[in-house]
């Protein structure tokens, strides 16, 4: 068998352990199919060990790895919007908001992308932009419920509350239970 074939081997194998919750296991392949062909590697296996990692709450590998598949493949947004959760996570909100930004603009339909931006300026108090980039998501995806209830606790916070008891009712009658 040659490189490529085995390292496509252990990313699926790294996936369904990912899939099976045996994160350590997931990484130990996912290294694997890296070691073995860095070419098929950047474009899979960095960013599901990066997400592993996250999965794991060890942000800083995670982080590490995402900047390994960016540097090697900047288009795909996802890998800027999974990098921004690891910033997120760790409460570095301005970094987040710039990958989330970037996450948009490669592909401006990331109704995900918005809602988690929003969350970022939530948590800097910048209301305002929360709003906007809920209202974006939930124009992207109208049953987006946790948009919905996002924006309401951004109402709260500016005062208006009968726009966020409407917020927070349509995302109950959409299923969420926040």
């Amino acid at each position: 068998i040659d490189k490529t074939t085995l390292a496509a081997q252990r990313f699926e194998e790294g996936n369904k352990l990912y899939e099976n919750g045996d994160y350590n296991g997931a990484i130990s392949k996912y290294t694997e199919a890296i070691q073995l062909n860095l070419k098929y590697a950047s474009a899979y296996a960095y960013n599901n060990r990066g997400t592993t990692y996250g999965k794991m709450q060890n942000y800083t590998a995670a982080i590490a790895d995402l900047n390994k598949v960016i540097e090697l493949n900047p288009n795909d947004a996802d890998y800027y919007y999974n990098r921004g959760n690891a910033y997120f996570a760790l409460k570095n909100y301005t970094q987040a908001i710039a990958d989330y930004t970037e996450a948009i603009q490669l592909n401006p339909n990331f109704d995900k992308a918005y809602n988690n931006r929003g969350i970022a300026y939530y948590y800097l108090q910048h209301y305002n932009a929360a709003i906007a980039d809920y209202t974006k998501a939930i124009q992207l995806n109208p049953k987006y419920a946790m948009a919905y209830y996002n924006r309401g606790l951004c109402y709260q916070a500016l005062g208006d509350n009968l726009k966020a008891q409407a917020d927070y009712a349509k995302a109950r009658e959409l299923g969420y239970n926040g």
